[in-house]
């Protein structure tokens, strides 16, 4: 029985080993490659299914001394240890399906529904046969479930073999933009939630955010599903889909000879164990963005003084900084620096506070970095064309994943009355120092500037089978998700963009086009967004058309004559 179980496991963990292939199809399917990933999981879930189905057998056994008998529950046969491994492998298969629509290419996601719907069939064939055979009605032949084997592996391998992805032919452009004369500031913030900012703005607590939406265009943001920060970034700042961009997850998974690099989508593949165990490497940080020119380069290539802090792919920790670079923190971001200080000493000293104060500090310490190295930027710079600043701070969602039930404690019900004494005021004040430094950085592009806010997902409470899963692993700090894919947001403001409009929803993938289109730049064609007319004035609309270039990776920038 073990040895059947073990086989079985063996040959489930190698059709495991291809749904990566499927997932990454830059990546050769040959020999080499498959054995580098399928031989970890065979060592590991093959002896697995061997223990897991022992173990269930000896629960039978033991029910069945009892007379409680099941006689189409039979261990034994072959092809019965087939099923219950292919139940499992089509469920996997089919909850990738489900999560990475908005991650791949048609063509992929095709040849993986192909791929689900054939172990599905087989699954389910071989499933009535072992019903059939267990309650008497056939004899038990092995060999059938050998040849089903065969086959099915041979099927999966050739259905993705055929896919070849192939890059869009493109053709080269040439422009000669207006020498920009205002600056522009794009400011990202990881996990802005309507629910909790609106309010604040409405309260008046948020002054800088409150004059720029009363000036500017506002719309709900929708990333792509389920939202990946890394995913989620990079469709910001290309205008392009993950399907496009090919950043699908926020973590890889590597054979332990370094190579093929696997990029894992959300669903993630049942490779943590194996990873936990040394047969693989499992690594946080997603793929670069592969493309060449991001909303930054395109600014650069047009005359723009470009600074580009905190976003994915970039060093973790800036520079050391030196000079007014470290000591000139602006005024108005200093003083709630010293509120949050005073937040973190309170958490460190009340029960249960120090985990909450860690991932406080961390945050904090994140975008005091970023931050700074900005204005060490901006001191550094001379006179010459605007700034383009694209600033991205991170620091808010990790203090809303842990806060989030101090500021919504109506959705919990179990917060006591000093929890919301020590913590009540932690993410409110959070977002008063990402307003202040909204503020520092307007001034610093100028009043004329063209700014845009953006949070791509937001956060809401975790639903209570989490929060007890949490409370078990420890991580009971973890109250807020991102899992349902909340919207977040989108500002913006400055001359040509519409005062006072409003749009139902707007996409991670439309932020760049738009702004390209603001700043009477063409848009790539290439581009899986488009420009958001709404957000345009009708003066600026009725004077200015959507120019397109193919892609502006093949576009040359030809100076304007003038020089400055």
């Amino acid at each position: 029985m073990a040895v059947n179980a073990t086989l079985a496991g063996a040959w489930a963990a190698a059709l495991l080993a291809l749904l990566p292939f499927y997932l990454n199809a830059d990546v050769s399917l040959n020999l080499r490659n498959y054995l580098s990933l399928a031989l970890p999981l065979i060592l590991f879930y093959a002896p697995a299914s061997g223990l897991m189905w022992a173990l269930l057998a000896g629960l039978v056994r033991l029910f069945a001394a009892f007379r409680v008998r099941v006689p189409w529950i039979g261990f034994r046969p072959f092809w019965r240890f087939l099923v219950a491994d292919l139940c499992v492998l089509t469920l996997l298969f089919g909850l990738n399906l489900r999560y990475t629509r908005d991650y791949l290419p048609a063509a992929m996601i095709r040849h993986l529904q192909v791929g689900t719907t054939l172990l599905a069939v087989v699954a389910l064939l071989l499933a009535v046969d072992a019903l059939w055979r267990g309650l008497g009605r056939g004899r038990t032949r092995p060999a059938q479930a050998v040849v089903v084997m065969l086959l099915l592996t041979a099927g999966m391998f050739a259905i993705r073999d055929r896919y070849r992805p192939t890059a869009p032919p493109r053709s080269a452009s040439e422009i000669q933009p207006s020498r920009p004369t205002e600056g522009v500031l794009l400011l990202g913030l990881e996990g802005a939630s309507p629910g909790d900012f609106l309010p604040m703005v409405a309260d008046g607590r948020l002054p800088h955010f409150s004059a720029l939406l009363s000036r500017g265009s506002s719309a709900p943001l929708r990333a792509p599903r389920p939202p990946r920060p890394a995913a989620a970034w990079a469709s910001v700042r290309t205008g392009l889909s993950p399907a496009s961009h090919r950043v699908i997850g926020d973590q890889r998974l590597l054979p332990l000879r370094g190579e093929p690099v696997f990029h894992l989508p959300p669903a993630g593949l049942l490779v943590e164990l194996p990873a936990a165990l040394g047969l693989l490497r499992l690594e946080s940080g997603g793929r670069t963005i592969p493309r060449v020119v991001t909303g930054a380069g395109i600014l650069a290539r047009c005359g723009y003084r470009v600074v580009e802090k905190g976003w994915p792919g970039q060093p973790a920790t800036s520079p050391p900084l030196t000079g007014r670079g470290v000591a000139a923190l602006p005024s108005e971001v200093a003083v709630h620096v010293k509120a949050l200080r005073h937040h973190l000493d309170v958490a460190r000293r009340v029960a249960g506070g120090p985990p909450l104060a860690r991932v406080l500090s961390k945050a904090l310490a994140s975008d005091l970095v970023t931050g700074r190295s900005v204005m060490a930027a901006l001191e550094a710079g001379s006179d010459g064309p605007p700034w383009a600043l694209m600033v991205r701070f991170t620091g808010l969602d990790r203090v809303g994943r842990a806060f989030l039930r101090y500021q919504r404690p109506d959705q919990f019900g179990n917060v006591t009355a000093d929890e919301l004494d020590a913590f009540g005021a932690v993410l409110p004040e959070y977002y008063r120092f990402l307003d202040a430094w909204l503020g520092v950085l307007v001034e610093a592009v100028g009043s004329g500037a063209r700014v845009m806010v953006v949070s791509p997902y937001g956060l809401e409470p975790v639903d209570v089978m989490t929060r007890v899963r949490n409370a078990l692993s420890g991580q009971w700090h973890d109250t807020g998700t991102d899992r349902d894919g909340p919207p977040g947001i989108l500002l913006a403001a400055g001359p040509g963009f519409r005062e006072g409009g409003r749009l139902e929803r707007a996409r991670a993938v439309d932020v760049l086009p738009t702004l390209l289109y603001i700043l009477d730049l063409p848009v790539g064609r290439d581009m899986d967004g488009q420009p958001l007319p709404q957000f345009a004035s009708d003066e600026f609309a009725e004077h200015h058309a959507i120019s397109a270039v193919p892609s502006w990776e093949t576009v040359t920038v030809v100076p304007p004559p003038v020089v400055w």
